[in-house]
């Protein structure tokens, strides 16, 4: 099998961490590039064999890459802390880089997200999208994309693999608006120089994301809890646009 390194990067993720590093054990290299972490996440990853480098917040993508970069490997899996690898997950990985038939044709290959939030699992994947290239060949991708949505960027074909990436979200609703908050700050910062319509951000943007989520994702399926889902998109949406209107203001 080719060796692969697990990328992942951390700030006070002590209750996911060790999880996370389990469910990569069959990688050959653990990576880990913190931002300062005030609880154990540093200890718990070392304790787990994880080489752990302690940087600064330059943005998502570049502290993605980062990871990448310090990783001695060439195929390389990127992780948030959140996040796990179930056994058909790692089954699909390992038969295709396995070397049976020499170097894979895909540059990357696209994983299935899977949402855990409030109990349960969420059908809309909280608005984002199901399928994400977390696996690649890093002598052909890289890390890209605006704040803060980060995204891999591959030169070459992509596939997908069987299983899932287990993404275990927001703790409860009080994190998840903390999150968000942080979030829409670096979204409106990104979309500062753009063209994009503040009022029309606020008053049709939220009820379009509320649509999307809450019937074309089916989140209605999901009942109350896909109802807490399509709200909290809405509201990012809006809370996004509201501030880019207020970053434009100060600029002026």
């Amino acid at each position: 099998m080719r060796r692969i390194s697990a990328c992942i990067i951390t700030l006070d993720e002590e209750a996911h961490i060790g999880d996370c590093l389990d469910s990569v054990s069959f990688c050959d290299e653990l990576v880990v590039v913190d931002c300062g972490s005030q609880d154990g996440t540093v200890e718990t990853a070392r304790a787990r064999g994880a080489t752990v480098l302690v940087r600064d917040w330059p943005g998502v993508a570049v502290q993605k890459q980062r990871a990448v970069d310090a990783a001695h490997h060439d195929w390389v899996l990127c992780l948030d802390a959140d996040e796990r690898v179930t056994p058909t997950l790692r089954a699909s990985i390992e038969r295709v880089l396995a070397g049976d038939e020499g170097e894979p044709r895909a540059a990357g290959f696209e994983l299935g997200w899977e949402t855990r939030y409030l109990g349960g699992r969420v059908r809309s994947d909280m608005g984002s999208s199901r399928w994400k290239v977390r696996l690649f060949d890093r002598r052909r991708g890289r890390w890209g994309g605006a704040e803060p949505h980060a995204r891999v960027e591959v030169d070459g074909p992509v596939e997908r693999l069987e299983g899932a990436l287990l993404h275990h979200t927001y703790r409860d609703v009080r994190h998840h608006v903390a999150k968000m908050n942080a979030w829409t700050t670096a979204a409106a910062e990104a979309m500062l120089d753009t063209n994009r319509s503040v009022l029309f951000g606020v008053l049709v943007r939220p009820g379009a994301a509320f649509v999307k989520s809450w019937l074309l994702r089916g989140g209605i399926l999901d009942g109350s809890r896909g109802f807490v889902v399509a709200r909290m998109s809405a509201y990012y949406v809006f809370l996004k646009y509201v501030k880019l209107g207020a970053l434009r203001r100060a600029q002026s």
